[in-house]
């Protein structure tokens, strides 16, 4: 392990791992729709979080004290395009405050995407996603760009 910190450049970064937090979790369904929120935080700010020994506060001087949170909206839509198998449309918000200098998460990230089942077990996902980046913060690119696009695909897979 210490040698992958070293070849990766990560000999100053730490972490606390036992964090206390808050999350919560709500998800539904009505008729074709489903829909999914979650919300997630720290019970106190991250005094723990170091980079080279040093404490990240924010701009002011405080520690972070990162908030996130999601939203999801799906429909199924295989019945008014007569589609052979199950095919969902997905519509996605993700949200931060603080979280960016620490996670690199962006304070906004919308998504759109297509989910089908391609086995009993398996479902593949096709999506597009915008993020949005703090202005404030280096996003990590080599560049000042403040929102970056990703297409992206995914296997799930059901247990």
């Amino acid at each position: 392990m210490k040698d992958a910190i070293e070849n990766f450049g990560l000999e100053g970064i730490y972490i606390d791992s036992k964090i206390d937090a808050i999350a919560a979790y709500m998800s539904g369904t009505c008729r074709n729709f489903y829909f999914t929120t979650e919300y997630m935080q720290p019970v106190e700010p991250l005094r723990h979080a170091y980079i080279n020994g040093i404490g990240l506060p924010d701009v002011d001087g405080h520690f972070a004290h990162p908030h996130l949170w999601t939203v999801e909206v799906s429909a199924g839509i295989e019945g008014y395009l007569a589609l052979p198998m199950p095919v969902e449309l997905m519509f996605r918000y993700a949200g931060s405050t603080e979280a960016q200098p620490i996670y690199e998460i962006p304070r906004n990230r919308w998504a759109v995407g297509l989910n089908t089942d391609i086995y009993d077990y398996a479902t593949l996902s096709l999506a597009y996603a915008y993020s949005d980046y703090d202005p404030d913060y280096d996003v990590g690119y080599g560049d000042n760009s403040t929102n970056r696009h990703l297409f992206f695909t995914q296997i799930a897979v059901k247990f």
